[in-house]
């Protein structure tokens, strides 16, 4: 109801879209994810990512997004979140609501990202991180660990601001 897909968006099968959603130009909702099995010397099989995604009211995905389907459960965005243009979600992420993210920025498979956090452009995520609520993310960093709740972090790896910021003015 209300749902908006620009030209090019392509929302493929298992994907479900919520009330008032705009799915910018050119973006992807529901491919396969980066998924493969199989010893370095073989042939990679693709491991099916039949869960699919599901989108909640309100949503809004920038131009040249990629939200890929889960494997065992739905990739999922929570209502009212907002992402910018070239973010990438991986297959089996859970987006809390209102959950803004800035340009280019990549979210490796299974993280989870509660209610109200932000995260500036160009951070990345690693697989299987838990970024707790109302947590802010840097432009630019680097999170290999989990996040806890209302924490401020920057640089690689992501740590505090402030102690990112102090170290920086020993450099």
């Amino acid at each position: 109801d209300g749902a908006i897909l620009e030209p090019h968006a392509v929302v493929f099968a298992r994907v479900w879209i919520g009330r008032r959603v705009v799915v910018g130009a050119g973006s992807l909702v529901g491919r396969p994810g980066f998924g493969f099995v199989g010893a370095p010397q073989t042939l990679a099989q693709r491991v099916p990512h039949r869960a699919g995604v599901v989108v909640g009211d309100d949503v809004e995905l920038g131009a040249h997004c990629t939200v890929d389907a889960g494997i065992l459960a739905p990739t999922r965005i929570g209502a009212q979140s907002k992402l910018d243009s070239h973010v990438h979600v991986g297959h089996g992420v859970e987006l809390g609501q209102r959950v803004r993210i800035a340009a280019q920025v990549g979210l490796a498979g299974s993280v989870v990202v509660e209610d109200d956090v932000w995260i500036g452009g160009q951070a990345g995520i690693a697989d299987h991180v838990r970024v707790g609520r109302g947590a802010r993310i840097a432009a630019k960093a680097g999170v290999i660990g989990d996040i806890e709740s209302g924490s401020v972090v920057a640089g690689y790896p992501a740590v505090a601001r402030t102690r990112w910021l102090r170290g920086q003015a020993r450099l």
